[in-house]
């Protein structure tokens, strides 16, 4: 067989293009050793899971959470639009902790999760340049790449790569699955994807007609026929553990659309005893550019209504501990309506749930009162501190062996899940919070000498740096000549370091 006609038969075959974990040509052969010899360290590991759950269109932060208070925010979604775009503040929910937000009325099954401290919301999530295509924005956060940068792997899919490289061979068990019968970005590695795609009834291509014949190397070839053979594997492993629990009991949403089935699907993938520790699901449509009253509500209704399922069924099978889900989304909307809609915007609120995270809220909430020059909200956390937050935090990993292979460099971690306090500081051990012009920060006691107090934007740029004294297990900072915002200290006392986010608001 010539080498055009091989690649003409890969090309046209259908089972094999469709055939889960099979890299495309283009990424197989741009790999830049297929010894996966750039690997320098391995990753901590553990059995963790996080589902990832993408909100197609752009979800709109403002009619998510509430400023019920700002009169500039009604007058803006009341007065400007052909209909009344806001949402009433007796119709919300509110949000213990703060008496400025309350979620939508729509929220409730996520209401209930927050509640039971099961849910952490940041705030004005974003990151510099942020570019409004719904494609190359799910493109910048799938790849947790800069604006700048067009990366053609997923973040992922990159530190997946990082930590199994040794089990590529001998695996059971996918290491991703994305619900659907498309492979997108997510779990792209350098060398290979890393996960499946994955539906019921997800056929198992038996013959996918590859040439045996030597043309373009044994490598090339080799690679091949281990993804084609592995995905048809894990696909019969995946089938097997479903199939092996019933539903549960979880009251997941009633609707025509896929997400429900997708967690249901997941959920009986995990009671099945599969080893899966990602899985990402694109689901809604948040582009409310029309009918957003309506189209938003209904949206907000399903999403929170299967999480809550979802999350109910983790707590019933004993599992709710190892098992977390990140909502988002690639961008936010404009705070200005247009006729009964809104355009593409910037800043919006990321959810994380599970019973292992730390509920509350972080960051700062984007004010309608502080515009940039396109009439868009200003971002203050970038959203790559919630993948190091999760990479540190859920999956027990260090910034010497995923940096610079997983995200581009070092940003500032929030303390969004519960681990064991090996440092300086507990999570929450800060107040008051928000704080105004003085911050106190509780040290582990036995703590003496001065400690080194570092504050620096979300982005890591140091801009105030401390020399405190310990009194009453404690270190106090005077913060009044720091601008409001969300905002990181780095704490440093001999060998001992952990950094705090705090929040300055006035």
């Amino acid at each position: 067989m010539k080498r055009r006609n091989f690649l003409r038969s890969v090309v046209a075959t259908s089972a094999l293009a469709a055939l889960p974990g099979l890299p495309t040509l283009a990424r197989i052969m741009h790999a830049p050793d297929a010894g996966m010899g750039w690997i320098s360290a391995p990753v901590n590991s553990n059995n963790n899971i996080l589902v990832v759950i993408r909100l197609f269109g752009g979800n709109d932060g403002l009619n998510t959470l509430i400023p019920i208070h700002d009169d500039e925010y009604y007058r803006i979604r009341r007065d400007t639009a052909s209909v009344d775009m806001s949402i009433k503040a007796e119709s919300t929910l509110p949000i213990p902790g703060t008496t400025e937000l309350a979620f939508h009325p729509s929220l409730k099954p996520l209401s209930t999760l927050f509640n039971e401290n099961k849910v952490a919301i940041v705030q004005g999530v974003g990151y510099p340049n942020m570019d409004l295509s719904h494609f190359r924005g799910t493109n910048i956060w799938l790849s947790a790449s800069d604006s700048n940068v067009f990366e053609t792997t997923g973040w992922m899919g990159r530190f997946l790569e990082l930590r199994h490289h040794e089990k590529l061979e001998s695996a059971t068990d996918p290491f991703a699955i994305e619900m659907g019968d498309k492979m997108g970005r997510a779990f792209v590695g350098m060398q290979t994807h890393m996960g499946i795609t994955y539906e019921t009834n997800t056929p198992i291509a038996e013959k996918v007609g590859l040439s045996t014949e030597n043309i373009l190397g044994p490598d090339l070839e080799a690679l091949i026929h281990r993804q084609a053979k592995d995905g048809k594997k894990f696909i019969r492993r995946t089938d097997s553990a479903v199939n092996s629990v019933p539903y549960g009991s979880g009251e997941y949403y009633n609707g025509p659309g896929n997400f429900g089935k997708s967690l249901r699907t997941i959920s009986r993938s995990i009671r099945g005893g599969l080893t899966t520790q990602l899985y990402i699901v694109h689901t809604g449509q948040f582009d409310t550019h029309s009918n957003q009253q309506y189209d938003h509500a209904q949206q907000l209704d399903e999403m929170s209504t299967n999480v809550l399922a979802f999350q109910r069924e983790m707590e019933e099978a004993g599992m709710a501990d190892r098992v977390s889900m990140l909502i988002m989304s690639e961008f936010g909307r404009r705070p200005a309506p247009k006729a009964t809609g809104t355009d593409h915007g910037t800043a919006a609120p990321v959810f994380v749930v599970g019973s292992s995270v730390n509920g509350g809220l972080y960051g700062v909430p984007p004010s309608v009162h502080d515009l940039n020059s396109d009439g868009n909200l200003h971002w203050h956390v970038d959203f790559r501190s919630i993948y190091a937050s999760a990479l540190e935090q859920w999956f027990g990993d260090d910034p010497t062996t995923y940096l610079p292979s997983v995200l581009p460099r070092q940003f500032p971690t929030i303390p969004l899940f519960r681990t064991p306090s090996s440092s300086l500081t507990s999570a929450q051990n800060v107040w008051p919070s928000p704080c105004s012009n003085t911050v106190n920060i509780s040290v582990t006691t036995g703590t003496t000498g001065p400690v080194r107090a570092t504050i620096t934007d979300m982005n890591g740029r140091p801009l105030r740096v401390y020399d405190a004294e310990v009194s009453g297990g404690a270190i106090q900072l005077n913060v009044s000549s720091v601008s409001q915002g969300m905002y990181v200290v780095q704490l440093a006392s001999g060998a001992l370091q952990t950094s705090v986010p705090i929040i300055i608001r006035r």
